[in-house]
C-alpha cells in the first residue's frame, strides 16, 4: 500500500523542480504606445440584424433536426425574418458537390462538412439594403457537430497559443496571422485552428469567396452558435488585423466589420478579451449574446488562477513572483501535455486529416512567418467570454420555451440555438416560435439537395 506520507512530499519536490524548468523561453514584446482605436462613439448593435444571425445559425445547426420526418415547428426557419437576405454561398453544397455526395447526405451534417473538422459556412447577402444602395453580407460559421469526433475534436483543444503568430502548421513552422495585438493576448488552440482552415482551405475556405463575392466598401456581418460563436469572434478579430497589417487582400475590401454571436465558449484569455474590446470600439460593433443558464459559455474553465496574475511582473526583482511564474508555466506545460495523450499536436492532425500542409492553403505565400521566428510562450489559460456581452435570461423550467413537456428533460435545451431564439423574441416582445406556431416556410436556397 503506498505511503503517501513520503510520497507527497517527494512529488511536490518534484513538482516544483518541473516548474523550475517551465519558465518562459520566449517573452513578449511589449510597446511603447498604445495600440487602441478610441472607443466608438455608439453602439451598432440593431435587432433586425440580431433576429436574422440566429436564423442563420440555426439553419447551419438544426439542418438535420429540420429534415426528419417528425421535423417540429421550432427546427424550421423564420422566413419572414430574414425575408430581406438571400443566401449566395454556402459550403456545404460545394463540399457535397465536390464529394459527390448522396441527396440524404447532402442534408447531412455529418457528411457535408469539409474537414478537417467537419466545418460549414454560409454567406448572405441583404437584398433590400442592395436595393437600397447599400451592400450588407452575413458570414454564419456552424456550431459543434456533436456526433462527430473531428467536430469535438476542435473543441476539447483547449490550450492556448499566442495571438500573434502563434499557429504553426506544420510543426515548427509558425503562420503568419494575427488575432491580437496585445502582449499575451492568446487564443484557444483548437478554435484557432478551426478557423484557420476554414478562412483558408483553398477549396471550401470562405476567405476567397469573400474576396470574390463582396464589393468593396461593404458591411459584413460575422456570426455563429456555440463553436461557430468562438470562429466568427476569431474571423472578425483576423479580418481587422489583416486589414491593418495590408494582407490577404483584405485591405482593398475596405470592410465595415459587426459580429453578432451566441452561447459563446470562451475562445482566448483574459488579454485577448481586451484586445478584441479595443478593436470593436469598446463592444459598439460586437455583440456576445449568452443564456445565463448555459453551461457552454463558461467553457473552457479558467485554470491559471493566481498564477497569471503575477505573469508581467519584473522578472528577477523578487522570489515569491518568480516561483508562481514558474509554477504557472509549468501548469500550462503541464496541461498541453495532458491534452497530447489523447490528441496529436493540432498542426500533425489537420495534416493527418486533411493531407495538407500551410502550402496547400489560399494565400500560402503569405501564410509563413519570417524563417526562426518564434512567437511568445502562451502560458496564461485565464479563459473570458469576448465581446460585448448581453445576457439572455433562461427558464429553469425548459418546457416553457416552446410548450413541449419532453423539452424537461433536455440535458441541452439551454444551449440550443433555437432556445436563443425563443430568448431574442421574448427580449424583444415578438412573435414567439413554440409548437402551436403555424408551419414556417423554408426560405429558397435551403433545404434538401440544395
Amino acid at each position: 500500500m503506498l505511503n503517501w506520507h513520503y510520497i507527497a512530499p517527494l512529488l511536490f519536490v518534484a513538482l516544483v523542480l518541473l516548474a523550475l524548468t517551465g519558465c518562459r523561453t520566449v517573452p513578449p514584446v511589449y510597446p511603447d504606445t498604445n495600440p487602441m482605436a478610441p472607443p466608438a462613439a455608439a453602439s451598432r448593435f440593431d435587432r433586425a440584424e440580431a433576429m436574422a444571425m440566429i436564423e442563420f445559425c440555426i439553419d447551419l445547426d438544426n439542418q438535420d433536426d429540420r429534415n426528419s420526418p417528425n421535423a417540429r415547428n421550432i427546427d424550421k426557419l423564420r422566413s419572414d425574418r430574414i425575408s430581406d437576405w438571400r443566401l449566395i454561398d454556402d459550403s456545404r453544397v460545394r463540399y457535397a458537390d465536390a464529394a459527390g455526395l448522396t441527396a440524404a447526405a447532402r442534408t447531412d451534417p455529418l457528411k457535408n462538412g469539409f474537414p478537417p473538422f467537419g466545418s460549414a459556412w454560409t454567406l448572405w447577402e441583404n437584398a433590400a439594403a442592395t436595393a437600397r444602395g447599400e451592400r450588407v453580407f452575413a458570414l454564419a460559421f456552424r456550431g459543434t457537430v456533436f456526433s462527430y469526433k473531428p467536430s469535438v475534436v476542435e473543441d476539447a483543444l483547449s490550450t492556448t497559443v499566442a495571438g500573434r503568430h502563434g499557429m504553426e502548421l506544420p510543426a515548427g513552422r509558425f503562420l503568419n496571422l494575427t488575432f491580437a495585438a496585445l502582449p499575451r493576448a492568446e487564443v484557444h488552440e483548437g478554435f484557432a485552428y478551426g478557423v484557420f482552415s476554414q478562412l483558408f482551405d483553398n477549396e471550401f475556405g470562405v476567405l476567397a469567396r469573400i474576396r470574390n463575392e463582396i464589393p468593396a466598401g461593404s458591411t459584413l456581418i460575422i456570426t455563429g452558435h456555440s463553436q461557430g460563436a468562438a470562429l466568427a469572434t476569431l474571423a472578425h478579430a483576423f479580418l481587422y488585423y489583416a486589414a491593418q497589417e495590408g494582407r490577404f487582400g483584405v485591405p482593398e475590401m475596405k470592410l465595415t466589420l459587426r459580429s453578432y454571436v451566441f452561447a459563446q465558449p470562451k475562445p482566448g484569455n483574459t488579454q485577448f478579451a481586451m484586445d478584441f474590446a479595443g478593436i470593436t470600439g469598446g463592444g459598439a460593433t460586437s455583440f456576445t449574446l449568452n443564456n445565463t443558464l448555459d453551461a457552454v459559455p463558461m467553457l473552457p474553465p479558467t485554470h491559471s488562477f493566481l498564477f497569471g496574475a503575477f505573469e508581467d511582473c519584473p522578472p528577477g526583482r523578487n522570489p515569491a513572483f518568480e516561483f508562481v511564474r514558474a509554477v504557472n508555466n509549468f501548469m500550462n506545460r503541464f496541461s498541453r501535455s495532458v491534452s497530447g495523450f489523447s490528441e496529436d499536436s493540432v498542426a500533425g492532425r489537420i495534416n493527418k486529416l486533411q493531407k495538407k500542409d500551410a502550402d496547400s492553403f489560399y494565400a500560402s505565400d503569405q501564410l509563413p512567418a519570417d524563417p526562426g521566428f518564434r512567437p511568445a510562450s502562451a502560458v496564461s489559460q485565464d479563459y473570458a467570454t469576448v465581446g460585448n456581452l448581453i445576457p439572455l435570461i433562461g427558464l429553469h423550467n425548459g418546457a416553457s420555451y416552446y410548450g413541449w413537456p419532453s423539452d424537461a428533460a433536455d440535458e441541452f435545451i439551454q444551449h440550443h440555438a433555437t432556445t436563443y431564439r425563443r430568448l431574442l423574441e421574448t427580449m424583444f416582445g415578438a412573435p414567439p416560435t413554440t409548437e402551436a406556431t403555424a408551419t414556417l416556410a423554408m426560405p429558397p436556397g435551403i433545404g434538401p439537395g440544395k
